[in-house]
């Protein structure tokens, strides 16, 4: 029984360290985002930073389809942010799950 209990306990530790590990490598990756913004102006930047920022801008538009022009535009704004790191932090935590349990089995 104590050993079930330990090792909840260390699958529930182990859980909370990939969902801070997600959150702070999605800043990293919107941050990665925003600095192709930086770069000189081609059509292929915009292709890469648009490609990037769609699922966020699909989360976004399903709740305000207007998009910025409805009647509270900064909300709009700001979901968009929310939505644009919580897409990513559900992305690597997901990758890091995955590459957890492929760990977990190599061991088996």
């Amino acid at each position: 029984m104590e050993r079930l209990g330990l090792r909840y306990r260390l699958t529930h530790g182990t859980t909370i360290v990939r969902v801070v590990a997600s959150i702070v490598m999605a800043f990293l990756s919107v941050g990665a985002i925003s600095l192709i913004e930086r770069l000189p102006y081609s059509h292929a930047r915009d292709v890469a930073s648009d490609a990037l920022k769609l699922p966020a801008y699909l989360i976004v538009g399903a709740f305000s389809p207007e998009g910025i022009h409805w009647s509270h535009p900064i909300l709009w704004v700001h979901s968009g942010n929310v939505a644009l790191y919580g897409m990513y932090a559900v992305l690597w935590f997901a990758i890091l799950s995955f590459l957890a349990r492929r760990r977990v089995d190599a061991r088996r």
